[in-house]
């Protein structure tokens, strides 16, 4: 999650991007060649699947009120409702923290703890552990993607070299639930689905026109580290899943949002 601005060169110079990752209102995340403004892989699955929001927030009303028994009054009402605004705020900052040690980190800077959440350290070292007794090739960190055929762009994680074997990583510092007890969920396959499709896109036509060869990404990886200090590791091949499969899932994802997209702007006409 860097908080500096990327500016890369993309299919042998076809195109310039820029990644404002502090961009807001109307401001473009992405820029591709000063004027066009696609749209980002987090925005088209947060706009088109479905998130499990709604039984989280009643969750947290009930642990909230649960803590108030037998006597609720009219005030905790009030307090509840908004429980889940709390908890989302406080992890999403303690996530962030995590997320940029770690990012730090792999971009072989000194990491300094002072200051430091003790979650986002349990995060941090959870990780560490890891990455210590793991035979690693850090290819990329925070790199944007492209892609020509689709129009869509976004910034990946990291890419690693584990043994031989080049992973396409997406790091996740989110709190585990039922339908998630390691943190990892579906869609971040199809996330990382996303970014590695636009990559080999890229790869495919900077090889054809003879320009600099991209690594060929083997399998995706999602790396959960937890602020308990709890870790899991989850590749697609884990779960039965390729690289191209996944890439094909976000396909169908993109699709749907194109139609979501003209059909809302066509009501609103």
């Amino acid at each position: 999650m860097a908080s500096e601005v990327i500016e890369r060169t993309l299919y042998n110079g076809l195109y310039e991007m820029v990644h404002n990752p502090n961009a807001r209102g109307r401001a473009p995340r992405y820029l591709v060649n000063g004027t066009e403004k696609p749209k980002g892989v987090t925005t088209i699955l947060g706009q088109t699947l479905a998130k499990d929001l709604m039984d989280w927030a009643v969750s947290c009303s009930i642990d909230y009120l649960r803590a108030k028994l037998p006597v609720v009054t009219e005030e905790d009402l009030k307090v509840a409702s908004k429980a889940y605004t709390v908890k989302r705020d406080s992890g999403a900052s303690t996530g962030t923290e995590a997320h940029t040690l770690v990012e730090t980190h792999l971009k072989g800077h000194d990491v300094s703890l002072t200051d430091v959440s003790k979650e986002a350290e349990n995060a941090f070292n959870a990780f560490m552990d890891w990455y210590t007794n793991t035979p690693i090739k850090v290819i990329n960190v925070e790199e944007v993607i492209y892609s020509q055929e689709y129009k869509f762009a976004g910034t990946y994680d990291c890419m690693l070299e584990i043994e031989g074997k080049v992973y396409l990583c997406d790091l996740k510092t989110t709190n585990t639930s039922r339908k998630a007890p390691k943190g990892v969920y579906a869609e971040n396959f199809v996330q990382l689905g996303a970014y590695a499709m636009a990559h080999e896109e890229q790869r495919a036509y900077e090889e054809a026109n003879g320009g600099t060869r991209l690594v060929k990404i083997d399998d995706l990886m999602v790396i959960s580290a937890k602020k308990n200090g709890a870790l899991d590791i989850v590749t697609g091949t884990d779960m039965g899943l390729n690289v191209e499969e996944c890439g094909e899932m976000f396909k169908r994802v993109v699709n749907i949002f194109q139609f979501m997209d003209y059909v809302t702007k066509k009501l609103g006409e």
